[in-house]
Formats: C-alpha cells, sequence, structure tokens
C-alpha cells in the first residue's frame, strides 16, 4: 500500500471521510490510473493480460485508497473495467486512429472526435457530470496520490 508523505494529499483523502466514492469519482480515479500506466506499441491484443500482468500495481494503488475511502467489490470491478477501456483508448489514439463516424447531433461532436465512448460507457463518461462542481478538484487528487503511488 502507498504511504502518503505529502501532507496537502493526505488531508484531501482524509477530506473524503471514508465514504463511498460516487460513479463520476470512481471514473476519475480509473482515467487518472490508466494515464499512468505505460503503453507502447507493441502490446498485447487482449487488453486484459495486459492489466493482468499489472494487477498488482494497480490493486496496490486502487486498495491504498481504502485507507481514506469504503471500496465495496463492485467499485473497485467497476474500476477494473473502466482502467481497461480507457487503456484500449489510449492506445487507439497513440496507435491506431479510428475514424470518425459523426451522428449530425451537434451535441456529440467533441465525443465523435475523441472516440472515447467506441471503448467507455457512455454512463461512465457522463456520471462525471454528477460531480462537475468538484470534478477538477477530486481529478487532482486522484492524479497526485497515483503519482505519489508510483504506478509504473
Amino acid at each position: 500500500m502507498p504511504k502518503i508523505t505529502n501532507e496537502v494529499l493526505l488531508r484531501k483523502l482524509i477530506g473524503f471521510g471514508h465514504r463511498r466514492l460516487k460513479r463520476g469519482e470512481i471514473f476519475l480515479l480509473a482515467k487518472a490510473i490508466a494515464d499512468k500506466l505505460p503503453i507502447g506499441n507493441g502490446m498485447p491484443e487482449n487488453i486484459r493480460t495486459y492489466t493482468l500482468n499489472l494487477r498488482n500495481q494497480i490493486d496496490n494503488t486502487i486498495y491504498g485508497l481504502s485507507d481514506y475511502v469504503y471500496l465495496p467489490a463492485e467499485d473497485v470491478n467497476q474500476a477494473y473495467a473502466l482502467i481497461d477501456g480507457l487503456l484500449l483508448w489510449r492506445m487507439s489514439v497513440a496507435f491506431d486512429p479510428a475514424p470518425m463516424v459523426f451522428t449530425g447531433d451537434p451535441t456529440t461532436v467533441v465525443d465523435e472526435v475523441s472516440s472515447i465512448l467506441r471503448y467507455v460507457d457512455v454512463r461512465e463518461v457522463c456520471s462525471v457530470g454528477d460531480i462537475a462542481q468538484t470534478a477538477s478538484y477530486i481529478a487532482d487528487i486522484f492524479q497526485d496520490y497515483v503519482a505519489q503511488a508510483q504506478l509504473q
């Protein structure tokens, strides 16, 4: 489990008060983890194989949060699935961009250009909207936490 040495980050994590993470927060945690995992052109086609090889590091990072938040098994499984989808999306953008297909709906153009919704369920991405007021703050906490956990 990561030992938090940054006092500011520690205070922010304690601020969760052992409550259960909201769906949008789980997405932001998974994104922070997926963004730190290394990707390369020669990665296995099965993303699950890749993440299973890194499971110990991912588990240490996720379960290290259990000192600060309540993490039921279903939330951890949701985080794993999101990490897989976000990694697939990162690999696609980096090495094999998907063709853009537009629906003609002006409200979905950004999603269609980024193609993230091909890899991550729209409900998971939209759940960040439920915490829009604090999303930047929460994302920063998880990015700092994952960086300190030295997930590599």
